[in-house]
């Protein structure tokens, strides 16, 4: 029996989506044996508190390092995490499943965000989040939280912060039993890839990329495309907070993109919608949108 190594993080929620992703192989590839390898990743290792958000390989590197060094055969990542500039010996081979891409507000009194008051403290390490969530509440003050899901839940019942924000994606996938919030994609506009599942394959593997071809699902790669090429447009590893959120429908896509600038201080949000037949044209061109608004 055939076996293929695959790699992802040791975490709870890592684990699930990896599952997700076995699961769908399993049912077609009944004569291939699927091993699971664990992997610690940077942000296991160093001090979270010296790293922002936009270190994006935080949670990938080592398993994209082990690809790459044959040690395993497919990587599975969460999109969000992959980044832009993938290395040139490695490819994105399939999108095959995609979440809510919202973010939510878990707060431990049940308020509302509209509702927080001055003093109240929101956990989040995510600059994007805090540069739009301020946009909606500049009442509310924010405070770095790091750690999973389950441990950041923990910390807020705790008292350690009023409320958390977190993507509705692992909370589901985690089915945690807590009451929530959704943010509007329109206003907290969501990490490029948020919610969606990566699984990564070494470039000339032609029998792993096939075979990850037919779980590989073609409007969510629409998707993705777009909102990667949106992100792309502004340099590789951008240093500034950014998101974009695109959604599949009848053959086209609409996009919302944004962007912040740090020198004005001003949150630059657009929308585009076009046929889904050419997703990195059409990321490309709603840049452009933001790039011209800012001037």
């Amino acid at each position: 029996m055939r076996e293929i190594r695959v790699g992802c993080r040791g975490s709870r929620l890592s684990l699930i989506q990896t599952d997700i992703v076995l699961n769908r192989l399993r049912s077609t590839y009944t004569d291939v044996k699927f091993s699971i390898i664990t992997i610690k990743t940077s942000n296991e290792l160093m001090d979270r508190s010296r790293v922002n958000d936009t270190v994006k390989d935080i949670y990938t590197k080592e398993i994209d390092d082990a690809l790459k060094a044959g040690r395993i055969d497919i990587a599975v990542h969460s999109l969000k995490d992959v980044k832009i500039d993938l290395d040139n010996d490695l490819s994105i081979a399939a999108i095959p499943d995609r979440d809510d891409p919202r973010d939510i507000f878990i707060s431990k009194n049940s308020t509302h965000f509209e509702d927080i008051g001055s003093g109240s403290l929101i956990g989040t390490s995510s600059i994007r989040r805090k540069v739009l969530l301020a946009e909606l509440n500049p009442k509310a003050s924010f405070v770095d939280i790091h750690g999973n899901v389950d441990t950041r839940i923990d910390k807020m019942r705790s008292g350690e912060v009023d409320g958390i924000v977190l993507a509705a994606a692992g909370v589901k996938r985690l089915q945690t039993d807590i009451k929530f919030d959704y943010f509007d994609v329109d206003k907290v506009v969501p990490a490029i890839g948020q919610g969606a599942l990566a699984v990564i394959a070494r470039k000339g593997e032609s029998d792993i990329i096939e075979m990850l071809s037919t779980i590989n699902i073609e409007s969510l790669m629409s998707e993705i495309e777009a909102e990667r090429s949106f992100g792309r447009f502004f340099g590789v590893g951008c240093k500034y907070p950014i998101g974009a959120n695109a959604r599949y429908n009848n053959g086209r896509i609409d996009i919302v993109g944004f962007v912040y600038d740090e020198r004005s201080g001003k949150v630059y949000i657009r929308k585009r919608s076009g046929s889904s037949s050419d997703p990195e044209s059409l990321g490309i061109e709603l840049a452009e949108d933001v790039s011209a608004a800012r001037g």
